[in-house]
């Protein structure tokens, strides 16, 4: 009977050796990869293998790993936009940013692009977290807009962000506009 149960559950999950997801080469494979509900990775231990289901949010995030190390040279505008616009659909801001810190290293003047420039500002809208993954996502948020910082306009319009009214959107905007020397303090703050 554990057997039948077994493989009926193993029948019923992608396996990575049989078609990864992630190894996708354009935005409809990237939209397949972030639909995929669960999944059993096998990895080589020294001690032979070792099989592991992932949860939605990790298949996610290597989705969104995938498609930032796939466009890291990309140049094409449109192509940039396409994948960013597909895991604005399938994710949220926070696991979204890897991707769009990519895109912005590539081409700063795609972070005035509104579905860019969300993913970064509302990653700089959570506080600061006890959660390593949250404070990691934060930080890459900062590097991202740094990166678009290199478009003058971006920059003009990122600096109206420290008065915003979310208190931490303000407090992150100003640290990064500081960090990347663009301000040398904030209005009435730290």
């Amino acid at each position: 009977m554990k057997i039948l149960i077994s493989l009926l559950c193993l029948t019923s999950f992608h396996w990575v050796a049989e078609g990864s997801p992630f190894g996708f080469s354009d935005p409809a494979g990237f939209e397949k990869c972030l639909s995929t509900d669960h999944l059993l990775v096998e990895s080589r231990t020294a001690q032979g293998s070792e099989k592991k289901f992932l949860d939605v949010s990790e298949i996610k995030s290597r989705c969104i790993a995938s498609a930032a190390t796939l466009l890291k040279n990309e140049k094409k505008r449109d192509l940039l936009l396409a994948y960013v616009k597909v895991a604005r659909a399938g994710a949220n801001a926070l696991v979204c940013v890897p991707l769009v810190r990519a895109v912005a290293t590539n081409d700063p003047t795609l972070c005035n692009e509104m579905s860019l420039y969300e993913v970064l500002t509302k990653a700089l809208s959570f506080p600061p977290s006890d959660s390593p993954s949250v404070n990691q996502e934060l930080s890459e948020a900062k590097q991202g807009v740094k990166s678009c910082l290199r478009d003058a306009q971006f920059k003009k319009d990122f600096a109206e962000e420290m008065d915003s009214s979310n208190a931490d959107l303000a407090r992150n905007a100003c640290e990064v506009l500081k960090e990347a020397k663009v301000i040398k303090s904030c209005k009435g703050k730290a």
